[in-house]
Order: structure tokens, then sequence, then C-alpha cells
């Protein structure tokens, strides 16, 4: 979600800078650098992320021991699948035994 809010902010920037359609397709040929910089930027875990799947989560970086994330909110949504009672529901719609969640 951050690379899409990131990506658009960009675009729309850039067709809001006043330059050519030329100016813009060059500038464009660098836009997903742009966006995982500045992407990077505002949460450094996204930054990072989409290397630690390729390589199976095996660097430590990929599994930090508390929230890797700089938003709080995202903090909290990612913490609420650890709340008992949606480890239990998920079990449940599983049909998974859950010994003490």
């Amino acid at each position: 979600r951050v690379a899409t809010h990131v990506g658009s902010q960009i675009v729309e920037d850039l067709e809001n800078s006043g330059k050519t359609a030329e100016e813009m397709l060059a500038e464009s040929a660098n836009i997903e650098e742009s966006i995982i910089k500045q992407m990077t930027q505002k949460e450094p875990y996204c930054g990072i992320i989409e290397t630690c799947l390729m390589n199976d989560m095996k660097d430590e970086a990929c599994r930090p021991k508390a929230c890797p994330f700089a938003n709080e909110i995202a903090c909290r949504y990612l913490t609420s699948c650890q709340d008992p009672s949606i480890v239990l529901e998920y079990a449940e719609a599983l049909g998974l035994e859950v010994a003490n969640p």
C-alpha cells in the first residue's frame, strides 16, 4: 500500500511539474527507482521486504523482533493477527486445533 500511495504521488507530481511530454517520458524511465527510494524513506522495512521474500526471509533483518513499521497503525494492524481470539477464529476456519493461542 505504501508503494501505491508513493507511486501515485510521484506520478501526480510529474504530471503537475510543467515538464514537456518528452521530459516526463525521460523521467518516468526511472520511476520504479524513485518509488522504492521514497517508499524506503517512509517505511524502511517496505524497502527490503521484496528481497526478503525472494530469499525466503533468511536474512535476520527480514525477521525483526519488534514491529518493523514506522507507522503505529501498521504495527497495530500487523500485531492484531496475534490476538488469541483471532488465532482461534483462523484455527476454527481451517479445522486446526490450537493448544494455547
